[in-house]
């Protein structure tokens, strides 16, 4: 009786052990199925976006920056086509093709994925303007506060003063000015910013070499027909003492017997076309 007892009693947990391993192999089994199904999914995804979209997808260019230059010339000049695939695109030679335009001071070219072109361009902002010879013939070309010269079609060439006495030999796109003359176009950078109304009475700023070095100005104004000569720095202070020294000197003297007024020295010397004195 007791055997039969025992057999019984043994049986039991014999019977849940088998239904246990059974259970836990349908999980295993389950878990191993979905971990299997996630597994394809992520690589028929991982597929789609990293080899059938960048090698099917047509680029897809964006700019940022260029509010003179426009896209279809910065298109044409980088021989951008409207079809070339996303994994054709070589960002280093379209970069290299954009810096070439004068009108650019900084470029970068970033491919993003899946099928994007980032182009962040900066432009030049003339300062200032000045004439050089180009194919013989007497063109306009605007500098930059860093001295860099460019041409620019696009530009209303006149809202800025005109930089004479530059001479320039084999003139060439981003040529750059001596560096003597970067004070001067960020004096005229500043005026530009906060006294705009005094800089645009004058129409001309003449470069005069000196001897030694260094140079002079000789200032045109727009409303008179006298010449200004004046030391290197132009600032608010010479251009407010200019201008009350023309109005003053207008009103008691023949203005238009006076070739030029010196203020170098801080004070006026009048020099009249008759004697030159």
């Amino acid at each position: 009786m007791s055997d039969i007892v025992f057999d019984k009693v043994n049986s039991i947990p014999y019977t849940k052990g088998r239904k246990v391993k059974q259970k836990t192999f349908l999980k295993n089994f389950f878990l191993s199925t979905i971990l299997l199904i996630l597994f394809l999914l992520l690589a028929i995804v991982g597929f789609y976006y990293f080899i059938f979209i960048p090698n099917t997808s047509v680029a897809n260019f964006q700019f940022y920056g260029n509010t003179v230059l426009s896209e279809v010339f910065l298109k044409d000049i980088a021989h951008i086509k409207m079809d070339t695939k996303w994994n054709k695109i070589d960002t280093l030679q379209i970069a290299q093709s954009i810096a070439s335009i004068s009108m650019v001071e900084t470029v970068t070219v970033e491919k993003k994925f899946p099928d994007q072109i980032i182009i962040n361009i900066k432009e030049r902002i003339p300062v200032a303007m000045t004439f050089a010879e180009i194919d013989s013939i007497s063109s306009p070309v605007l500098i930059d506060k860093n001295g860099v010269l460019f041409r620019n079609s696009e530009i209303d060439i006149q809202s800025y003063p005109i930089i004479s006495g530059l001479n320039f030999e084999n003139f060439s796109d981003v040529l750059r000015l001596n560096t003597q003359l970067i004070q001067l176009l960020n004096n005229i950078l500043e005026l530009q910013t906060h006294n705009p109304h005094l800089l645009n009475q004058i129409s001309e700023i003449k470069i005069i070499p000196k001897q030694y070095g260094g140079y002079e100005l000789v200032l045109f104004p727009i409303s008179k027909n006298i010449r200004v000569r004046v030391l290197d720095k132009l600032d608010v202070d010479t251009l407010k003492y200019t201008i009350l020294v023309l109005d003053v000197i207008t009103e008691i003297d023949d203005s238009h017997l006076i070739d030029e007024i010196d203020l170098r020295s801080g004070i006026a010397i009048v020099r009249k076309e008759h004697n030159n004195e």
